[in-house]
């Protein structure tokens, strides 16, 4: 896998370019033989061609694997919290998150805010693979 963005065209969804992170890549790339069939990066297993829904049996399972219960809102929430800890705007957080803005902003700034997603998710990047690794990632600035 050599795309560093993909798009978000999800029904539910508003439009998003999500920047691929180096680790996040290397799990792709690990995933691809197992993955690579798909248009899906996470396939269903029990429904071919579509998404694989978190809170069916794999999200119990991954509960259960790691000892705790979790949702992805809790993930995202995890996320945005570290991100204002490495001290990243709340307008750059919440673009990674895919809020809309509101008011003059919205309407005025046309700005995607590309440069600095992409500079948070290295950062947030680094600082996981610091954490899993036993190495100290309080160390690391926001771009």
């Amino acid at each position: 896998m050599n795309q560093q963005t993909f798009a978000v065209t999800a029904v539910r969804i508003a439009k998003a370019r999500v920047y691929l992170s180096p680790p996040v890549l290397a799990i792709l790339e690990r995933l691809q033989p197992r993955t690579g069939r798909s248009e899906w990066v996470f396939e269903s297993p029990k429904r071919p061609g579509q998404p694989l829904e978190f809170l069916g049996k794999v999200g119990g399972d991954i509960c259960r694997a790691v000892g705790f219960s979790f949702t992805p809102h809790d993930l995202r929430r995890t996320g945005a919290t570290h991100l204002g800890r490495l001290h990243f705007r709340d307008e750059d957080i919440d673009r990674i998150l895919n809020h809309n803005r509101r008011g003059v902003r919205a309407v005025y700034n046309l700005y995607d805010g590309d440069v600095e997603k992409q500079g948070a998710l290295v950062a947030w990047g680094a600082h996981v693979e610091a954490i899993t690794s036993g190495q100290p990632g309080d160390r690391l600035q926001a771009v």
